[in-house]
């Protein structure tokens, strides 16, 4: 058997040294090392240089006529801090844009109320804010979760 042009000569010892159970020894070993990889993604992108101060992206966003802005990270996001501008609510969804109207219940989804400025936790690589065409909308998404608010501060 070879692995990316490595020739695996060596059995197992005893029972163990048929071709199935070294295969599924390798394939053990490679979840392991894509498990590896998924976990380690936030510190590898610091290394890097992906990521400063924890900060991924900072950013003023108007709606577009598609009724939506959305983006996405190599490291995974542990809050995000939105300001609404606008004169209408929006929808907040830490996953792709769903398509047609924003999403109102369920898990990762929040309603920002016009004119409030919200911290919400939310692990994600991706999210999308939905809102009326030409509002305004503010972003800062980081790291790290949000310190826990004071007096209602959030």
């Amino acid at each position: 058997m070879t692995i990316d042009g490595i020739r695996l000569d060596r059995r197992l010892p005893g029972a163990a040294a048929s071709r199935r159970t070294q295969r599924v020894v390798l394939a053990e070993q490679l979840d392991a090392i894509v498990h590896e990889l998924q976990t380690n993604t936030a510190a590898l992108s610091k290394l890097h240089g992906q990521v400063q101060n924890g900060v991924l992206e900072m950013a003023t966003y108007v709606i577009p006529a598609a009724g939506y802005v959305t983006s996405q990270y190599k490291a995974p996001m542990g809050s995000i801090e939105i300001e609404n501008f606008g004169a209408n609510p929006m929808r907040f969804a830490a996953e792709q844009p769903a398509g047609g109207a924003a999403p109102v219940v369920g898990v990762g989804r929040r309603k920002i109320a016009s004119n409030t400025h919200r911290v919400l936790a939310a692990v994600t690589h991706v999210w999308t804010i939905y809102g009326t065409a030409g509002d305004e909308v503010a972003i800062q998404a980081f790291t790290a979760g949000p310190s826990p608010s004071i007096g209602g501060m959030t």
